[in-house]
């Protein structure tokens, strides 16, 4: 296993090019980069200077998020290994699913059980 290093992490950040997506998520969303910094009490230009810093920080991204009512930490979540990558609601509902896998199954069971019973008589 190779070591993972902080620079590594922040090259494929900026691969990620987070200042054009949110560029493309806002027309999706029909709004403007100058509306959304006036939206959020920033000056007119704050959006297009952070991008091109490259520089968000989470809480603008999580307003940003709220505001074009879309998911932003989603493409971070992608770049995240497969084992850490479910949340705890995702978790919590891959136990529900097995639980009713095992109910479904159990159904299946007592349902053949008597279908035999009636064809034997």
């Amino acid at each position: 296993m190779s070591t993972l290093r902080l620079s590594h992490i922040k090259k494929t950040v900026r691969d990620m090019n987070i200042p054009l997506r949110i560029k493309i998520q806002a027309r999706k969303s029909n709004q403007t980069l100058r509306g959304m910094s006036i939206a959020l009490g920033m000056n007119p230009t704050y959006l297009s200077v952070k991008g091109v810093k490259h520089h968000f920080t989470c809480a603008e991204l999580l307003a940003l998020s709220i505001y074009m009512d879309a998911n932003l930490f989603d493409w971070f979540m992608e770049k995240l290994p497969p084992d850490i990558r479910a949340t705890k609601s995702e978790k919590q509902l891959l136990l529900q699913i097995e639980e009713m896998e095992k109910q479904l199954l159990q159904l299946i069971e007592e349902r053949n059980m008597f279908r035999d019973a009636v064809l034997r008589k």
